[in-house]
């Protein structure tokens, strides 16, 4: 692994391999791994801040957020990431409009892992067996394979996404 890589721990559709490698580039490395003292909880689009709840979300939008919680675990899967891979993870994870980063335990290690700071919202789920998709799978992996196009560089020297 190279110096700057930025290890990205995916729960939910990051999760899934085919997701991860649409968006990252199909030679991204990853491991699946427990965090501990952590939980998945399932987000309605009602309880997802009101900046998000008005932007197009499909109806019936739904997303899976951790937090802390002693005694619980989430498996992850973790990235291999360059800064600008993780730029993207970001935004198709909607950044710190939802999720605050902090350092959890993986492995033997610490890393930075977007987690949600309140209790009072989202239905705890199995964070050791759960489905990462919780919407439409392929309109995911579309959305993902877009991102990843769109952060190529172009034929100009500049990337893919910037509009002229």
């Amino acid at each position: 692994m190279k110096n700057n890589t930025d290890f990205y721990p995916g729960y939910g559709v990051f999760f899934d391999e085919a997701v991860g490698k649409a968006l990252f580039g199909k030679d991204t490395e990853s491991i699946v791994v427990s965090v501990k003292d952590v939980e998945l909880v399932i987000l309605e689009r009602y309880e997802l801040p009101e900046s998000l709840q008005q932007t197009d979300l499909p109806e019936g939008f739904r997303i899976y957020a951790a937090r802390r919680k002693e005694g619980s675990s989430v498996q992850v899967r973790v990235w291999a990431l360059s800064k600008e891979q993780r730029k993207l993870a970001d935004d198709l994870n909607f950044g710190d409009q939802l999720y605050r980063r902090e350092d959890v335990a993986v492995a033997f290690m610490l890393m930075p892992m977007d987690l949600i700071t309140r209790n009072d919202i989202g239905r705890v789920v199995s964070g050791l067996d759960y489905e990462p998709h919780l919407n439409n799978r392929e309109i995911t992996l579309s959305a993902a394979r877009e991102a990843y196009e769109r952060s190529l560089p172009n034929k100009e020297g500049g990337l893919s996404r910037e509009r002229k």
